[in-house]
């Protein structure tokens, strides 16, 4: 963190430009892997705001927005309170119809960890948290459609950040295990297409694997649907989601281990794109699952 990032953050909230202002960090491509995978296309998806890194851990608050969070104390003894805290700052904002933001901040200096690693209670509490505020705020994004960028403050601060090694047989052998252990609870949630396509990736190696994000989009949004309407145990789910979350990281990694930063970009925002075009997909899958 430099003085800059005071700046960034908070100086449009002072210039009355933003009521919240989120960061825009220079990551390495598998830095982040919730935020690219989840955060970031369902966040944009549901609420129509191009926020890149919706988790990113450093944020300007206004005041307004500071009073919403201060409403809401019902949620200080629920994982907002733990890893779910940055996804429920940014969806409270946008939920709220507050001015959100984005502020160039430079590379993000930290412990990053190989995707393939045990994920602990970060996964389950920010994908929690996030589909739980779907539940909360459905009449605020059921008629979204398509989106608009944040605005950004700040010129791009130079940098590299830092490489992060990632095991691609780590990644398929979680997903391997997780159908293993899950695959009659996939049966159950997801579309029949959807449960044979993840069903027949469970069994190729990696010359072969592709797990293309618009099955990804429909996995998750069926889980969104289960996971709001009561298919089963809040922590059946999330542990069930997991491993196609690692299914999902290896075949980002397999599209993508060639491709510079610029490019990567771009192969995100096709991805965000894939989600918002699948939103009708949600929907019939949320009023199915509400029947």
């Amino acid at each position: 963190m430099t003085p800059d990032w005071v700046a960034r953050l908070a100086g449009p909230i002072v210039a009355d430009e933003a009521d919240y202002v989120a960061p825009l960090y220079t990551r390495h491509k598998y830095d982040g892997t919730i935020t690219n995978n989840l955060a970031y296309p369902l966040t944009r998806a549901l609420y129509g705001v191009r926020v890149r890194q919706p988790i990113g851990g450093d944020f300007g608050v206004g005041a307004a927005v500071l009073a919403e969070y201060l409403r809401q104390d019902e949620v200080w003894e629920t994982d907002v309170a733990r890893f779910g805290i940055d996804i429920w700052m940014t969806t409270t904002a946008l939920a709220g119809g507050y001015r959100v933001g984005q502020a160039a901040l430079g590379a993000k200096v930290h412990d990053p960890k190989d995707p393939a690693a045990s994920l602990g209670p970060m996964f389950t509490q920010v994908v929690g948290t996030l589909f739980g505020l779907m539940r909360r705020y459905e009449a605020r994004w059921r008629d979204v459609r398509g989106s608009t960028p944040a605005p950004r403050f700040g010129e791009p601060v130079a940098g590299d950040a830092e490489p992060v090694q990632v095991s691609l047989e780590g990644l398929l052998e979680r997903f391997r295990a997780g159908m293993e252990a899950h695959g009659a609870l996939w049966y159950r949630l997801l579309l029949p297409a959807t449960y044979r396509d993840v069903a027949a990736l469970s069994v190729m190696g990696p010359s072969r694997f592709q797990f293309h994000p618009e099955l990804w989009a429909h996995a998750v949004y069926d889980f969104a649907a289960a996971y709001c309407h009561g298919a089963a145990s809040p922590a059946e789910l999330m542990d069930a989601l997991t491993p196609l979350y690692f299914g999902r990281t290896a075949g980002l990694v397999m599209d993508t281990k060639s491709m510079g930063p610029a490019e990567f970009e771009d192969y995100l925002e096709r991805q965000a794109q894939v989600f918002e075009r699948e939103k009708p997909y949600l929907l019939r899958r949320w009023d199915a699952a509400a029947g």
